[in-house]
């Protein structure tokens, strides 16, 4: 009997630790390097970083305030790939004070991926994003920002006009 109480008690102190350990991961202590790709201030004097983060190897986006402070976006249940990663973002623009998107354009494939920024966050230093749209051309476009929408263009031929939901309203 003891025996088994005492394997519980230690599965519980496993998982605890694993959680903190995860946790850690939110925020990391290490100095961030130089921002992958950013875009320009919003009206509010915010830019959107993309970074590398070291201790979880992998690129995460962040929204460094006009003090500088910064805060780790996230979304939950992300589906499919997006363009917000190292090697594919290549922009990112601000269509209002609360949505962006990250885009990009190669020679076979241009994406996109429209955010808006929410209000609740689930852990210090982060903030909460819903992804609005996604998606992907198997051509190359160019993208520009016309009177707030995201605006996608190939010969001079407009191929896409997307208004971000917080602009609809």
């Amino acid at each position: 009997m003891n025996h088994c109480l005492l394997s519980v008690l230690g599965f519980f102190c496993f998982v605890s630790v694993n959680a903190a350990e995860e946790y850690g991961k939110v925020l990391p202590d290490a100095a961030l390097a130089e921002p992958l790709v950013q875009s320009a201030a919003n009206a509010d004097g915010a830019v959107v970083e993309l970074l590398h983060r070291a201790d979880i190897q992998d690129a995460v986006l962040a929204l460094r305030r006009s003090d500088g402070h910064r805060l780790f976006l996230y979304h939950r249940n992300p589906v499919g790939k997006f363009p917000a990663q190292p090697g594919v973002t290549r922009h990112i623009y601000w269509l209002t004070p609360d949505s962006f998107a990250c885009v990009c354009s190669g020679r076979r494939l241009s994406g996109y991926v429209l955010y808006q920024l929410a209000p609740d966050d689930d852990a210090p230093g982060t903030l909460h994003v819903w992804k609005e749209n996604e998606g992907s051309f198997t051509f190359r476009v160019d993208w520009q920002v016309v009177e707030g929408n995201l605006v996608a263009t190939r010969y001079g031929k407009t191929l896409m006009v997307l208004t971000p939901l917080s602009a609809a309203q």
